[in-house]
């Protein structure tokens, strides 16, 4: 995943070292970042607990953060893979399910309960415009859609998980992320109820249309 306005790229994986063109070499946790400017190596915070799949990085305008007021020049990446942690910059865990955001403020965050199972496709779409409260900058905020693609059998909101075959949709507004179960309504049908989508592993995706 790239970010032209930044001069970064985004490089996900199973892999423990970046190593520059002198020789040097960056301690990453399976997922790092390159600068084509410097042509050096960075890592991202301290990585996931497991190997990344997938990966998107998107400008400032896509950003959902809990408070706007110091992130207006930064970026966001959304990662998929199959993990369970990600790690901040000192090491400290923050629990998640396969897939995962960092916005400008340097958080991560999970995509609520995440998938049962691991993540091999991110599209991220502009989404949803609403008034923000409590943000300094702006009124109007994007709400990103992503669409998550892999090899699972459902997602979780913020409540019981709801049955999905291999792909859904997140909605990321502040402060916490609404699945959709592609085909219906989130919330509709029980655990053990096969979910809408598809009947094997999704290893790609791309939308098509206005917001893409």
């Amino acid at each position: 995943a790239s970010h032209p306005a930044l001069d970064w790229v985004y490089v996900g994986g199973e892999f423990d070292t970046a190593t520059n063109a002198d020789g040097s070499t960056v301690s990453v946790r399976n997922l790092a970042r390159y600068n084509l400017r410097t042509g050096r190596w960075a890592s991202v915070q301290g990585g996931t607990s497991g190997p990344v799949y997938a990966l998107e990085a998107v400008p400032f305008k896509h950003l959902v953060l809990d408070n706007l007021s110091g992130g207006l020049d930064a970026h966001t990446i959304y990662v998929g893979g199959r993990f369970a942690q990600v790690f901040d910059g000192a090491g400290t865990p923050t629990d998640v399910q396969n897939v995962a955001w960092r916005g400008a403020d340097g958080q991560w965050r999970g995509f609520a309960g995440g998938t049962a199972g691991p993540v091999y496709a991110l599209e991220v779409m502009a989404g949803r415009e609403f008034t923000g409260r409590g943000f300094e900058r702006c009124g109007e905020i994007t709400a990103p859609d992503v669409y998550v693609g892999g090899a699972f059998t459902s997602v979780t909101s913020n409540g019981p998980q709801v049955p999905a075959s291999n792909i859904a949709l997140a909605t990321v507004y502040p402060g916490g992320t609404q699945w959709t179960v592609l085909g219906r309504p989130f919330g509709q049908g029980a655990a053990g109820t096969p979910g809408t989508g598809v009947n094997g592993t999704v290893r790609s995706l791309r939308t098509i249309g206005p917001q893409s």
